[in-house]
């Protein structure tokens, strides 16, 4: 696993990813120039649970695996990384940056293990989402990169779409960057 984190930890708007990376995150009102699958387009604007509804989506097959939680010495915060499956098919990629001042005040979050963050998160009375922006990945993009990595995708899509927001739990938040894969979509219009 890299060392480094892809995207902001704090300020989420139309901007380059702080590793130098040209991807563009329009805010998802603001996203018409981008190719949104309209099957897909139901998950990218979901404000609550994103886990909730890929379980609703997908049943008994659904399942979460963690692939790592790691300390960012550069900005003290924790990365915590998973993928989230429909049966052996990968449909979210998600990374997680935690502030070490939120996990001061959230110790829970350091403790999730294999339980999807969206569990508990959204059943938490201070918890607020803020704007959600998009943006398409592609090949090379690090958060591309990242998110297919241990996926097991035979063939590289030629574009991914990603989701990025900003958690506010009371006066801490983090961030959470969401990759969908293909087969995300083709389960949506099921």
């Amino acid at each position: 696993m890299s060392d480094q984190a892809v995207g902001p930890s704090v300020t989420l708007s139309r901007q380059q990813h702080e590793q130098g990376d040209a991807v563009e995150w329009f805010a998802i009102a603001d996203a018409a120039n981008l190719s949104i699958d309209a099957r897909v387009h139901e998950l990218l604007g979901i404000t609550g649970s994103l886990t909730r509804r890929l379980r609703e989506l997908c049943g008994e097959a659904f399942r979460l695996q963690l692939l790592g939680e790691r300390q960012r010495q550069q900005s003290r915060a924790l990365v915590r990384e998973v993928i989230m499956f429909c049966g052996e098919r990968p449909w979210v990629f998600a990374q997680t940056v935690i502030p070490q001042t939120t996990l001061q005040a959230n110790p829970w979050l350091s403790e999730l293990g294999n339980r999807p963050l969206g569990d508990t998160l959204f059943h938490r009375d201070n918890v607020k989402r803020g704007g959600l922006y998009l943006a398409e990945l592609k090949p090379g993009d690090r958060l591309y990169e990242r998110a297919v990595r241990d996926t097991g995708l035979g063939q590289r899509p030629a574009s991914l779409l990603a989701r990025q927001s900003l958690i506010h739990l009371d006066v801490s938040e983090l961030s959470i960057n969401e990759v969908f894969f293909p087969a995300a979509g083709r389960i949506a219009a099921a």
